[in-house]
C-alpha cells in the first residue's frame, strides 16, 4: 500500500482520495498592473482584472459599498450580491480552487464594518453565485472556506441552493 501511495505522489503529483483529484490552488491580485479601470467616478469605481485560465473578475466600490462579481451581465450581479465595506474593500488577493486547469472555485476577502469575511464563490460557464461566508477571525478561516469550496464543486446549484455561513454574519447577502 506504502510503495502506491508513493507511486502515485511521485509520478503523477495528484493525490487522489476518494476518486477525487485535489484541488489545484492559483492566485491572482485584486489590484494592479493586470486590471483595467471601467469606470472611476467621485463615488463609484469599477474595474476588471485579468485571471487564471482566461477568466476575469470585476471589482466595484461604490462608497462603502462593494463587491467582486466573476462574469458579467444580470446573472452575475444576482448571484453575487455586494455588501457593506469599510476602507479596506476587497482584499489584495484571490485564490482559484481548479481541477485539470478548469477553475471551480474563488475565494476572497471581504473588509466590512462587522469584521472581515471571506467569501466563496462557485464558478460556472456564465458566472457563478456565493456558495458560502467565513468568518475570517475563526481559526482555519482559509481551510474552511477551502473545505466548502470543494464540497460544492460537483453538487451546489446556483439560484436553488442556499449559501452557507460559518461563524458570525458579517456579508450582507440578503
Amino acid at each position: 500500500m506504502r510503495v502506491w501511495v508513493l507511486l502515485t505522489a511521485i509520478c503523477g503529483g495528484l493525490i487522489v482520495s476518494g476518486g477525487t483529484m485535489a484541488a489545484e490552488v492559483t492566485y491572482s491580485d485584486t489590484h494592479g498592473s493586470h486590471c483595467r479601470q471601467l469606470v472611476e467616478h467621485s463615488e463609484l469605481s469599477t474595474y476588471t482584472c485579468r485571471c487564471p485560465k482566461g477568466r476575469s473578475l470585476t471589482v466595484f466600490d461604490a462608497g462603502m459599498i462593494g463587491g467582486l462579481t466573476h462574469g458579467s451581465g444580470p446573472e452575475a450581479q444576482k448571484w453575487q450580491p455586494a455588501t457593506r465595506i469599510t476602507g479596506d474593500g476587497i482584499g489584495k488577493k484571490v485564490e482559484w480552487r481548479s481541477v485539470a486547469g478548469v477553475p471551480y472555485a474563488a475565494i476572497h476577502r471581504v473588509h466590512t464594518p462587522r469584521g472581515s469575511v471571506l467569501v466563496i464563490t462557485h464558478l460556472s460557464v456564465a458566472g457563478g453565485c456565493h456558495v458560502g461566508y467565513v468568518d475570517g477571525a475563526l481559526p482555519a478561516a482559509n481551510a474552511r472556506a477551502a473545505a466548502i469550496a470543494d464540497a460544492s464543486r460537483d453538487r451546489f446549484r446556483c439560484g436553488t441552493d442556499k449559501a452557507e455561513t460559518v461563524g458570525r454574519k458579517l456579508y450582507d447577502a440578503d
